[in-house]
């Protein structure tokens, strides 16, 4: 089994990885078997967020101390998506997988759309998952 989650600040409130993960348990896959890819993302130091953003995320991150996952400077919050992520994971799981992370900021690289950057475009980022056998 095989399963592709786009988790953006919403779907990391929202808790789509937890739920995710629970429906893969509860239809019969082997969560010892589970390893995770997190593919090109916003970055802490891009992700620029406003006071009700971060109130939002910090309500989801299952007990991580706040300077591990927010940073504040000149009056804006920089969230670690990354970092709640991992912890939801681990909440779900009850230890943390195996977790591939490629630290590719979407926002300052030009390969990749961004909203933040690029938001009056029509250009997409598109991903792909298989299953090799």
């Amino acid at each position: 089994r095989v399963a592709a989650v786009h988790a953006g600040w919403r779907g990391v409130e929202n808790k789509i990885i937890e739920k995710t993960i629970k429906k893969l348990i509860n239809t019969g896959s082997n969560q010892k078997k589970f390893k995770f890819w997190v593919g090109p993302h916003i970055q802490q130091e891009s992700f620029e967020v406003e006071a009700d953003v971060e109130k939002l995320l910090s309500k989801v991150h299952y007990g991580l101390k706040t300077e591990d996952f927010c940073s504040f400077k000149n009056k804006k919050y920089y969230i670690n998506l990354q970092k709640i992520l991992e912890a939801q994971i681990q909440n779900t799981l009850g230890s943390v997988p195996d977790i591939v992370y490629l630290d590719i900021d979407t926002k300052t690289n030009p390969d990749y759309y961004s909203y933040r950057r690029d938001s009056h475009t029509k250009k997409r980022n598109l991903s792909f998952i298989c299953l090799l056998s």
